[in-house]
């Protein structure tokens, strides 16, 4: 019945508004300020950690044709880093994150070869559908991202991108794997 906006550095004021899930070193810091949360890895190749939230058993994230956004920066890129934000939950298991769960979605990736890819990303429980790369990141170059996905009903999701503040790109359509529920919202770095 309106616009619904979740701030991260006032939402996760109370332990029992998130759950978060380390390993291998990986830490979830929420900043005393209101400066969002910090999600890292250690320098271990089985670290990670990811933070959700979680709406109400029965309601759903994607229901109707929500809208929602990030803006996410990154201090450093790993190789074999990849880091994923959206509605689902993904599975984390300290080396990967497991995309073929029911996710609507950005992820970026690093190969060993350097090159740092973000993609829209969505799975419904068996398969995931990924976007060609969107758009390419130079190490260092992760300040300002903005992520924003609009779901058009049960039907499709629009993805958007732009970085530090630049000019939004088109939309980037995908129509197949869509998830049937979302009930939380996740961050996720492996």
């Amino acid at each position: 019945g309106g616009t619904p906006t979740a701030v991260f550095s006032s939402i996760f004021e109370t332990a029992a508004r998130f759950s978060s899930t380390n390993t291998g070193g990986g830490t979830v810091t929420i900043p005393s300020a209101a400066s969002g949360v910090s999600i890292s890895t250690s320098a271990t190749g089985t670290s990670s950690s990811s933070i959700t939230a979680q709406i109400t058993q029965g309601n759903y994230l994607n229901n109707g044709s929500p809208t929602f956004s990030c803006v996410m920066g990154a201090d450093t890129w790993g190789t074999d880093f990849s880091s994923y934000f959206g509605m689902g939950l993904v599975t984390i298991d300290g080396t990967s994150l497991t995309f073929t769960d029911r996710h609507i979605g950005f992820k970026i990736t690093r190969a060993a070869s350097g090159t740092v890819n973000l993609y829209a990303t969505q799975g419904d429980s068996v398969t995931e559908t990924v976007s060609a790369s969107l758009t390419t990141y130079a190490v260092g170059d992760g300040d300002g991202m903005e992520f924003i996905a609009k779901v058009n009903s049960t039907t499709s999701v629009d993805y958007y991108w732009r970085k530090s503040g630049g000019a939004l790109s088109a939309a980037t359509n995908l129509t197949s794997n869509m998830p049937t529920t979302c009930s939380r919202m996740t961050f996720a770095v492996s």
